[in-house]
């Protein structure tokens, strides 16, 4: 009799609704899960001991799909780049296929393709760095003119080196910590990935936002001609235009495939091999020979400007067909 009525209090207990119990082998009853997620729906709460069963799985402590994206919260401006009319755009985190693939037309030898991951969301410039914006923080000009000059003209002629330091003077400016320490007699830098401060794009940051989640050889179409300076004489005159000239790709850049090249932090070397390779940031920390991508008004060919294609300078080297954009960490 008495075993009887242990079985049916047992039974009963385990149709309550919100009680989830388990009979281990060979041991006793007890509840299977933390008795904090009392709610008997799929938990989610990030061992915070609140439990509303939100989804938002933002690890804020209180999962209450409070904490917004850092895209959703904008604008991104600052009083010397609003001033400047120049604007950045977010980038979310993901995965995308970083190279070309076999058979690309122009394909060169180091453009492998990869699966890469990025895990925290960044901001880019939706242009190159204009010559109005660069003199603003420079003090003057760092080019001749011969190849286009106006407010809204890409700034060219730029070193990898004063690339860096006019973001550190931008980041000054801004009342942002500066992200570069130059090292070697200031012929190289370090980057601290913990600075709020402006910094060059990655060199799969900048391939990330070129291709925008589309499939086309060139950032915004298959048709360069649509969105880029490129192939020189079979796009003249033969100089840099102002920035925004042509159509933007599909999270709204404009000029990635062609107007000048543009630096990017990374070490240049061979790609990864990994079948995922999460946040890259070069062949080493530091280096000399820096990676620059994007296309160019003086290319002779528009192959050169494919979304894949990379090239690579010393970090001291000067050229006037090379400039960059704008990056910032956001978390």
């Amino acid at each position: 009799m008495i075993c009887r009525e242990l079985l049916l209090v047992a039974a009963v207990v385990l149709l309550l609704p919100g009680c989830d119990l388990c009979w281990p082998r060979g041991g006793s009853l007890q509840e299977c899960r933390d008795p904090a997620d009392d709610d008997d729906v799929a938990d989610d709460d990030d061992a915070t001991g609140d439990d509303d069963d939100s989804g938002d799985d933002d690890d804020s402590g209180d999962d209450d799909d409070s904490t917004p994206h850092p895209c959703d919260v904008g604008p991104f401006g600052t009083p010397t780049l609003d001033d400047a009319g120049y604007s950045m755009t977010c980038v979310r985190e993901g995965t995308f296929w970083m190279g070309s693939p076999p058979g690309e037309d122009g394909r060169g030898p180091d453009e492998d393709q990869h699966r890469v991951e990025l895990t925290r969301p960044f901001l880019l410039g939706t242009t190159e760095v204009t010559q109005s914006l660069f003199e603003t923080i420079w003090g003057t000009s760092a080019w001749d003119c011969i190849y286009g000059c106006s407010d809204t003209h890409p700034a060219y002629s730029i070193s990898w080196l004063m690339a860096a330091e006019w973001l550190n003077l931008l980041s000054t400016e801004d009342g942002l910590t500066p992200a570069y320490t130059f090292i070697d007699g200031g012929l190289d830098a370090t980057w601290d990935p913990t600075a709020d401060g402006y910094r060059l794009p990655t060199e799969a940051e900048w391939e990330y936002a070129a291709r925008a989640d589309e499939p086309y050889v060139y950032s915004g179409s298959d048709e360069w001609t649509d969105v880029a300076w490129c192939g020189g004489a079979a796009d003249p005159p033969y100089e840099a235009r102002s920035v925004g000239e042509k159509a933007a790709n599909a999270w709204g850049f404009v000029d990635l495939s062609g107007n000048v090249a543009e630096w990017t932090w990374d070490v240049y070397g061979d790609y990864p091999t990994d079948s995922l390779t999460v946040d890259p940031t070069g062949a080493a920390p530091n280096g000399y020979q820096r990676t620059h991508r994007g296309g160019a008004f003086p290319f002779t060919s528009p192959l050169m400007c494919r979304v894949a294609r990379r090239s690579n300078n010393l970090a001291a080297d000067t050229n006037w067909n090379r400039g960059f954009r704008i990056a910032r960490s956001l978390r």
